[in-house]
């Protein structure tokens, strides 16, 4: 799932937010939710994308955070749990990648780029 709103601010143009649904399509397990973890993503691991590379992750689990200020990832290392922290009106990661200066970068997943309501199928 990605949001065309994100393109409004200056450094947010390639945010890309990703739920996770079941094989229906789901993001959740009713329509009418009475908590946060009836949503398929919340409380899911987030996982480096790659090795080494500055992205922002957002809406996470603040206390599971593993990881300290510029260390190095290895691709695929556990890094943090999908929550709702912050400013967001459903459990998502918001991921994005930007220059030094600022300037937004294109994610791919493999050798794709997502475009709004894409699905990519990981391991």
């Amino acid at each position: 799932m990605t949001n065309p709103f994100h393109g409004v601010t200056a450094n947010g143009k390639y945010a890309v937010d990703i739920v996770k649904i079941n094989r229906l399509g789901k993001r959740a397990k009713s329509l009418f939710l009475k908590h946060l973890s009836q949503y398929y993503i919340f409380g899911n691991e987030a996982r480096s994308l790659c090795k080494g590379i500055k992205v922002m992750l957002s809406h996470l689990r603040e206390d599971s955070i593993t990881i300290s200020n510029g260390n190095m990832l290895a691709e695929d290392q556990y890094v943090v749990e999908v929550e709702n922290f912050g400013d967001t009106h459903e459990p998502h990661l918001h991921i994005q990648e930007n220059s030094l200066d600022r300037k937004p970068i294109a994610i791919r997943f493999g050798e794709k780029f997502l475009s709004i309501n894409d699905l990519y199928t990981s391991r």
